[in-house]
């Protein structure tokens, strides 16, 4: 049985990010394992702000292929247009496809060993291997979990973790979109969205809630956008984070850790940087017991955007206030550019501190 110094489980930006750290800056033996082939269907609006385009290029130091890039932005309640606008800093759309493909031909391209079409079964804590439905087993001195929101190596951290939500997706070919588009009111706690991707957009809706998000529900929006109901897919996204993503050796990152934006959903950002991060902590402290509480660390400020997330989301997605925050809002070009740049592209403002420094922009 060979042993690794790490092994990933999951082959997403979170996984290749930490595997090609990993390899380039601490030269570890590293093994990289997913259940899927690649390049592998994955499904994603796959909306990329700065601070996400930005991270990628400093990690890996090259650039991607975007579908679409566009600064014009329109936000939707029940159905009708509160406004249009450009942002200074504009937004890329990325197939995931593709992109999860060519981060992982990163990893492949620095000498990364990898193993596809392995589903995960189990971890044996004592020995410290795990194991796979083939039959296969390794050993590791640490293991880092990065398969997704319904992360099976997350049961060995925080068994209890359940916070998963729903979203529904389809791709409308031959049909182009210059923009961003944002709908609120259609759906609780969440919103649906269209999205330009090359000669095609795509279409979908997701809630923050638990059996919210309905396939009847997202045919109607479909319907109301003029289209007829393309394939219908599903995937799932959680919506709050684990506390304490690390036991044993084991670490959680990007979805398996619950990484995602409260308001937005958006997640690639966090798996990178986490990804970064837990490969920093692990090739800076290999070998010592300083790895989880250095992790931790570098966690604390992501964890605290996320906290401020799901204090302010009440404003967006309340339904009471949701009417009152759209009414006082609408036409209002500024602030919803203002919020694009400031909040989403980089998050230069903390969300409960944005009415304010909307306000005091220009002092």
């Amino acid at each position: 049985m060979k042993t690794y110094d790490v092994i990933i489980v999951g082959s997403g930006p979170a996984g290749t990010t930490a595997g090609y750290i990993l390899k380039t800056k601490y030269n570890l033996n590293v093994l990289l394992v997913d259940k899927h082939g690649f390049p592998r269907e994955k499904l994603c609006a796959g909306l990329t702000p700065e601070k996400t385009t930005l991270l990628q290029q400093e990690i890996f130091g090259k650039q991607t292929f975007y579908l679409s890039e566009t600064n014009i932005v329109k936000v939707f309640y029940n159905n009708e247009l509160i406004t249009e606008t450009e942002t200074d800093i504009p937004f890329k759309v990325v197939d995931r496809t593709v992109y999860d493909n060519q981060l992982f031909e990163f990893y492949k391209s620095v000498g990364g060993e990898y193993k596809l079409k392995l589903t995960f079964k189990s971890i044996d804590l004592a020995n410290k291997t795990v194991s796979f439905f083939n039959g296969d087993t390794f050993g590791y001195k640490y293991l880092i979990g990065a398969d997704g929101a319904y992360s099976m190596v997350r049961r060995y951290v925080c068994p209890k973790f359940k916070k998963i939500a729903f979203i529904f997706e389809s791709f409308i070919d031959n049909v182009t979109n210059n923009s961003i588009d944002i709908h609120f009111g259609n759906i609780e706690n969440g919103y649906g969205w269209r999205f330009p991707h090359g000669n095609a957009i795509s279409i979908g809706e997701g809630s923050f809630s638990k059996n919210k998000c309905t396939i009847d529900l997202f045919k109607t929006f479909v319907r109301q956008n003029g289209f007829k109901n393309s394939a219908i897919k599903g995937a799932f996204l959680p919506y709050d984070f684990v506390r304490r993503p690390a036991k044993n050796d084991i670490f959680l990152i990007g979805d398996a850790a619950g990484l995602a934006d409260p308001i937005t959903g958006e997640g690639i950002y966090y798996a990178l940087l986490s990804g970064k991060m837990i490969a920093e902590s692990i090739g800076d402290n290999f070998g010592t017991n300083k790895i989880k509480d250095n992790y931790f660390k570098k966690l604390k400020h992501v964890h605290r955007i996320l906290k401020d997330g799901r204090k302010f989301k009440f404003l967006i997605y309340s339904p009471k206030l949701q009417k009152m925050v759209f009414n006082k809002t609408k036409g209002h070009k500024k602030v919803f550019a203002y919020a694009c740049d400031n909040v989403i592209s980089h998050y230069n403002i903390r969300y409960q501190h944005f009415v304010k420094a909307y306000k005091n922009r220009n002092k």
